[in-house]
């Protein structure tokens, strides 16, 4: 990952890769930051792996510098650097750890590969729908109170998720026989403390309603949730949003199935490196009203379905 490049006799400079500078630009994550972002999480044997190397590393790699230095001292600096990458190296290839690893990430997967599917399904049955993002939150500063203790945070969490089940009740009668896929994850963040991402399918009609239906439902999510409640509506700028799955939408479009693949990746395989400690009775992601199970329609149509190591491999995990 580091060679030494001469200058001349007397000056050398460390030569860095493309991992080598990804794994320096992990260093620099404020790991106190992350820990406070993420308090109700439980992170992966991996990251727990890159922590505790992190928090006993020397720093060598903070010296990450292209200058020509003399050739003593960056035979120096390149051996510590080696020696702090062997020690991440002889870690992660623990077989314990990555069975551990494995055990952790496995509903991520399962749940990544189902969603996948799903779609795959829906698109053998609709090709063409209207898609519907957005996601449900409530005003923290009025909800939740800055330094909130453990009995707080648990009755907060109830109370949102019994009114995003009223929610639901309500869109389901709202769209009624249009309603034909949807899928939704719960999160917690310190700033935007529990919050839901909704992906919803719709039968679309000749003229694109979706930002009518979307104003139903927020309207529906602030008579529930009260006052400062407020809905974040994706479809009212769906340029900013990943390829083709926000409003009309092909689902038989080579650029729609990367989006789709992009927001599948982002809406459940974040549990492959952190999941929330939540209560049993609490769950953290839904899907339904899709068809199931039924035969793509005849012709070469790009394959939905994709490996979570090619979902990596296409910078699909590029948000974690």
């Amino acid at each position: 990952m580091l060679t030494l490049t001469l200058a001349d006799m007397t000056r050398a400079r460390v030569t860095w890769t493309e991992e080598a500078r990804n794994l320096r630009a992990a260093m620099l994550i404020d790991l106190c930051d992350v820990l406070e972002e993420f308090p109700t999480h439980k992170f992966s044997p991996f990251v727990h792996c890159f922590m505790e190397w992190r928090f006993g590393s020397v720093g060598g790699l903070y010296q990450g510098s292209a200058q020509e230095r003399p050739v003593d001292h960056q035979i120096a600096l390149l051996r510590l650097l080696n020696q702090e990458v062997a020690q991440l190296r002889s870690a992660l290839r623990d077989p314990e750890l990555r069975h551990e690893q494995r055990m952790f990430q496995r509903n991520a997967v399962e749940k990544f590969r189902d969603l996948l599917r799903r779609v795959e399904d829906l698109r053998s049955v609709h090709p063409q729908v209207l898609g519907l993002r957005f996601d449900l939150h409530l005003d923290q500063r009025v909800h939740q109170r800055q330094g909130a203790g453990e009995d707080e945070k648990q009755a907060q969490l109830q109370e949102f998720v019994a009114l995003r089940a009223k929610f639901h009740d309500a869109m389901e009668y709202i769209l009624g026989e249009r309603f034909v896929g949807y899928s939704w994850s719960l999160e917690y963040g310190r700033l935007r403390g529990f919050h839901v991402h909704y992906w919803v399918h719709v039968l679309p009609l000749k003229r694109p309603d979706d930002l009518v239906i979307l104003n139903l439902l927020e309207a529906k999510w602030i008579t529930a949730a009260g006052l400062y409640a407020w809905v974040h509506n994706c479809n009212a700028d769906p340029t900013k949003y990943w390829n083709r799955i926000v409003g009309r939408t092909d689902l038989r479009d080579a650029r729609t199935i990367r989006g789709i693949r992009r927001w599948a990746a982002y809406q459940v395989l974040t549990d492959a490196f952190a999941k929330p400690q939540l209560p049993l009775n609490v769950r953290t992601f839904g899907m339904g009203k899709f068809p199931r199970f039924l035969p793509c329609a005849a012709g070469s149509l790009p394959p939905i379905q994709i490996s979570v190591a090619e979902a990596e491999s296409e910078g699909f995990l590029d948000f974690v």
